[in-house]
C-alpha cells in the first residue's frame, strides 16, 4: 500500500470556504507560511505558533516530539479542519503549500500521513519512485482523506505553470491508520 482513499467524504466546498476565511485572517495578522511552504494547524502546548513544528521538527536545541502537537491553533478552532482532526485523533497537522513549477526533495517520513487536498490541479502528482513499478498518482480535491505510506521514499510535484497545490497533512496513531 502506498495510498489508500478513505470512504468518508467531507464537504469540499465547506473546506475551501473555511480555508479562504482562515487565509484572509492569516494575512490580516501578518502570519506567513514557514519557508513559504508550511503552516501549523496545531501546536505543542507551548503557545500558539503557526511555524513552530514545520519542516523537520528541530527547535534549534533538540528534536521535538511530534505527538505533542495536538492543540488546535485559534484560527482553526471550530472549523472543519478541527472536526477532521478530532475525528481522526490527528496530530502535528500542517497546511502544506506547493507553488507552481515546484517539487519536494525525495524523502521519507517517520510515520504514515493523512492528506486532505484543499486545492490541486491536473499537473500535481504524488510520486513513489522506488516502488516496483513506480507509483505516480494525482490526489483530487474531492473531500476524501488519503492515507499515504510516506515512510517509503516519496516526493510531490506541482508541474502546473500558475496554480498552487494546497493540502492539510497530519499524523495518526498506527492503530488508527487502517
Amino acid at each position: 500500500m502506498t495510498i489508500l482513499r478513505d470512504t468518508r467524504k467531507y464537504d469540499i466546498e465547506r473546506i475551501k470556504s473555511e480555508w479562504k476565511d482562515i487565509e484572509r485572517k492569516l494575512k490580516e495578522r501578518g502570519e506567513v507560511f514557514w519557508n513559504d511552504t508550511q503552516l501549523m494547524v496545531q501546536n505543542n502546548g507551548e503557545g500558539e505558533h503557526y511555524q513552530n513544528g514545520c519542516g523537520g521538527i528541530w527547535d534549534g536545541k533538540k528534536e521535538m516530539d511530534e505527538k505533542k502537537f495536538i492543540h488546535t491553533n485559534s484560527l482553526f478552532k471550530d472549523t472543519i479542519f478541527e472536526e477532521i482532526l478530532n475525528e481522526w485523533n490527528g496530530y502535528r497537522a500542517r497546511i502544506l503549500w506547493l507553488a507552481p513549477k515546484s517539487l519536494y526533495s525525495l524523502h521519507h517520513d517517520p510515520t504514515e500521513r493523512v492528506h486532505l487536498v484543499i486545492e490541486t490541479n491536473e499537473s500535481s502528482f504524488f510520486v513513489f519512485p522506488r516502488e516496483k513499478p513506480p507509483v505516480v498518482e494525482m490526489l483530487p480535491d474531492n473531500g476524501h482523506l488519503y492515507l499515504c505510506d510516506t515512510k517509503r521514499p516519496h516526493t510531490y510535484i506541482n508541474a502546473h505553470s500558475f496554480q498552487r497545490r494546497l493540502h492539510m497533512v497530519f499524523c495518526i496513531k498506527e492503530k488508527d491508520a487502517r
